[in-house]
């Protein structure tokens, strides 16, 4: 008997309804694999739009400790009754690839894993992870970064790690960008990031000195802050400790269908995110997927130069990388910017140009239908 068409499965620990970036890489990639893909498994919940996916929704919900270890074992033995070849499993994030290594030892069923960061050099089990990594047939890594530190916890170890860029929604390509309204007021610096004490790498905290230095240098702007959590508080006092409360909007959550008007209100989009050694491990950027939101609508872009951001903004071109640690490299930055708006025009236009080539969903898909493909072939 001929073997059926390679096929593909799914195992998400990060799915929709659930909010975030790897929601979001799962929904917009697999999405457009439906034609290869078997079966998707992915904690209890309901998504819009599902009914086109083969998916099984679990009776765990997933989560941290116990339940993602309920929620994986029962994924896992979902997946063993599909394994029939030709096919392989596809693993969203290093947890799941926890599963995928039980699989592939128990059922010989391969599997590639996706890494997006800190999961890599944050784990709680080092040791798991990097067995993790090296029973896969491949790695994903969102970044040039990620992926050397994926290399660094394999130890030179394991599978080829390939650099697949992420993309931006579709909608916010096909709009043409709109111009932030002129209300007579200052331009409008926009940052869009969680504000976790678990990532403070994300530099809020150094942005808000950048506008401080601003103020003192007599340059007018409004800094908004779109995003929610735990160390809200702690920067909203720093922004009263430096005097700058009153240029400073904190939005809180935004949510998906406000975003895009929150990119075009704005002149600027900012991000200071830092490479931060913690007791946990290394805090980075392992891509910035707000930078390539910023980029699809027209905005240029001042980054830290750390991470994965030097994939996502070329400096000099779709914005200005800085020293992530420098509040007064980051005003030079922003005050160039403010008093040239032209050449704010010009990284803009860039930037969304460099979206409209290389940073759409439907490419990052057509590499994973490509890479997967390659794996399975006899």
């Amino acid at each position: 008997m001929n073997p059926g068409p390679p096929t593909l499965l799914l195992l998400a620990t990060d799915f929709p309804p659930t909010a975030g970036g790897i929601q979001t890489l799962t929904w917009e990639v697999y999405g457009r694999l439906t034609d290869i893909l078997r079966l998707a498994v992915a904690p209890a919940g309901a998504a819009p739009g599902e009914h086109a996916w083969p998916l099984q929704r679990t009776r765990h919900r997933g989560g941290k400790g116990l339940g993602a270890v309920a929620y994986l074992h029962e994924a896992a033995a979902r997946l063993a009754q599909q394994r029939a070849a030709p096919c392989l499993l596809h693993c969203n994030h290093l947890l799941a690839a926890h599963a995928g290594l039980w699989l592939r030892r128990r059922h010989g069923l391969r599997y590639v894993v996706w890494v997006h960061g800190e999961e890599v050099t944050k784990s709680r089990f080092p040791k798991l992870a990097a067995a993790s990594l090296r029973g896969a047939a491949a790695v994903i890594a969102n970044s040039r970064f990620t992926a050397a530190r994926a290399r660094d916890l394999m130890n030179g170890r394991g599978p080829e790690v390939h650099v697949v860029p992420l993309g931006a929604p579709p909608a916010w390509l096909a709009a043409a960008p709109l111009a932030p309204a002129d209300g007579g007021g200052a331009p409008v610096i926009l940052t869009v990031a969680r504000l976790c004490r678990r990532d403070q790498y994300k530099g809020v905290d150094t942005a808000l000195r950048a506008v401080a230095e601003l103020q003192a240098r007599g340059v007018a702007a409004r800094y908004r802050i779109a995003g929610e959590g735990d160390d809200r508080p702690r920067l909203e006092a720093l922004a009263q400790a430096l005097g700058v409360a009153e240029r400073v909007e904190f939005l809180g959550r935004v949510p998906d269908e406000g975003l895009m008007a929150a990119y075009d209100s704005a002149d600027i989009f900012l991000l200071c995110s830092r490479e931060e050694l913690t007791t946990r491990g290394l805090g980075f950027e392992g891509f910035g997927i707000a930078l390539v939101e910023a980029g699809a609508r027209g905005r240029p872009v001042v980054a830290g130069r750390s991470g994965g951001i030097v994939d996502a903004v070329v400096d000099g071109e779709t914005g200005l990388l800085v020293d992530p640690q420098s509040p007064a490299a980051v005003a030079d930055a922003l005050a160039r910017l403010l008093r040239e708006p032209e050449l704010r025009r010009r990284l803009g236009a860039q930037a969304r140009a460099r979206v409209q080539s290389e940073y759409r969903w439907d490419i990052t898909a057509a590499r994973v239908r490509a890479l997967h493909q390659e794996l399975l072939r006899p």
